[in-house]
This record gives C-alpha cells, sequence and structure tokens, in this order.
C-alpha cells in the first residue's frame, strides 16, 4: 500500500536463535524517499507471530508505521568507515552502487 511519498510493506519472516531454533516473525515496514534523495529511508516494527495477533502487536507496528515521517535531508560531511559500512564485504571491501553519491570512500 501506498500513501503520500510512503509505502508500506507486510513481512513475515523466521530468525534463527543462537540455540539453532526457529522463531518466526511478522512485520511492517514503512519506506520513503525524500524528495531529492536518491536514498530511502526505512522504518521496521516487527514481533513473534503468536504476539502480532494476540497481544495486539500489529495494531501497534501499524501505528508506529504509520507515523513515520521525513520532514526534510541535508547533505553529511561524515566520512564511511569501512567497519561501520553495512556495505563493507569481508572480502570485497566497500561496494560502490550506481547512485552512490559519495566521493571519497576512504
Amino acid at each position: 500500500m501506498t500513501r503520500g511519498r510512503t509505502r508500506f510493506l507486510e513481512v513475515a519472516f523466521s530468525v534463527l536463535s543462537q540455540a539453532g531454533s526457529d522463531s518466526p516473525r511478522k512485520g511492517v515496514v514503512a519506506a520513503v524517499q525524500p524528495e531529492g534523495s536518491s536514498d530511502a529511508l526505512m522504518l521496521v516494527s516487527s514481533a513473534t507471530a503468536a504476539r502480532w495477533k494476540k497481544a495486539g502487536a500489529d495494531a501497534a507496528a501499524r501505528q508506529a508505521a504509520e507515523s513515520f515521517r521525513v520532514v526534510r535531508t541535508r547533505a553529511t560531511t561524515n566520512k564511511r568507515a569501512p567497519s561501520s559500512d553495512y556495505r563493507f564485504e569481508e572480502r570485497g571491501g566497500l561496494v560502490r552502487g550506481s547512485a552512490d553519491t559519495v566521493q571519497d570512500l576512504l
């Protein structure tokens, strides 16, 4: 569903615990691409599948997603650090996308 500039997605996925057990979850994602930006910002709200309907987690997640707003954005002067960049691959280094706006990666 799309409302204004925000797209809402309902998701279902499983998380593998340290003990090796599977934990099914359900959630809502609110994604918006701010005006003038090539990036998207997302808010993810989720709960275990058991709590989703039983404890009202679905209503709380939807309320949080619907309240998500991006009023404005601005460019940053922060430099990327491979240790904190989600695009850093253990063997491949930084992956540079065609829409990447950062001039100097290191």
